[in-house]
């Protein structure tokens, strides 16, 4: 892949949960790495529920790999300015840990 396309800088966070000491859980987002990816708005749907109508819109973002993203899972997240990617399926692409493809859900549209 050649890095030109890595122009959008982004933030791969994980969601982390704490008990205060009034036993009050807080959950939080904690950056695990900040990197360049390509992102490639796929397109989107839109989904009729019993509860109304929403748009969906679905992203492909490439990111170089990192011995950091081992462990990353479908419920981390990626951050890219303000807008929020939930993160719906990860591929080590041909499984030679040099890229990742992540296929996400753009939060909120």
């Amino acid at each position: 892949m050649r890095s030109g396309r890595l122009r959008n800088k982004v933030t791969l966070q994980s969601q982390v949960t704490t008990v205060d000491t009034m036993g009050q859980r807080n959950d939080t987002w904690t950056d695990i790495v900040k990197t360049f990816a390509a992102i490639d708005n796929t397109g989107g749907t839109e989904v009729d529920k019993t509860s109304g109508e929403y748009s969906k819109t679905i992203a492909k973002i490439l990111i170089r790999y990192q011995d950091r993203l081992s462990g990353l899972k479908q419920s981390d997240r990626v951050l890219h300015g303000t807008v929020i990617y939930d993160i719906q399926s990860i591929n080590n692409v041909r499984d030679r840990n040099k890229d990742l493809l992540l296929v996400c859900e753009r939060n909120g549209s």
